[in-house]
């Protein structure tokens, strides 16, 4: 294969962790594979309970950002955000959706800390643009602090 079909890798020695939610198993799994391939490690969640339980757990380290899906069972990528974001207030998150109406004000959105949406499918070349732009933020953010 050739160099320029690969997937630019992250440039960090050290991987970024992703926490991804999905409920639709076959667009979980491509994401994923894709996002290792962009050399992110990802821990993936088909169930969005399972994802909250990770979060909250005291024993698992955060992750660097949570990329999550609107439209799941039970409960909204949005109302996702609002639960993660009362207890880890810094933690970033990424909004895929299907639906390219207004979800809510930009403002609010950046308030529960959901800083980008992608629209589906996804173009993988700028969900790894929005990544790496707001990771770096984030390391300026916490340099600065």
């Amino acid at each position: 294969t050739e160099e320029s079909e690969e997937p630019d890798q992250i440039e960090e020695e050290e991987s970024k962790r992703i926490v991804i939610v999905d409920d639709e198993p076959l667009v979980l799994l491509a994401n994923r594979k894709i996002l290792e391939r962009y050399g992110y490690d990802v821990t993936a969640f088909g169930a969005p309970g399972d994802a909250i339980d990770f979060l909250f757990d005291d024993e698992a380290d955060l992750p660097d950002l949570v990329i999550t899906d609107q439209m799941m069972p039970g409960i909204t990528g949005i109302e996702l955000a609002e639960k993660v974001h009362q207890s880890h207030a810094g933690l970033p998150l990424i909004l895929l959706t299907g639906y390219t109406e207004a979800l809510m004000d930009r403002e609010e959105l950046e308030k529960i800390g959901l800083l980008a949406i992608h629209t589906k499918p996804v173009d993988f070349k700028s969900l790894n643009a929005s990544i790496h732009d707001i990771l770096e933020e984030r390391k300026e953010a916490i340099a600065v602090s």
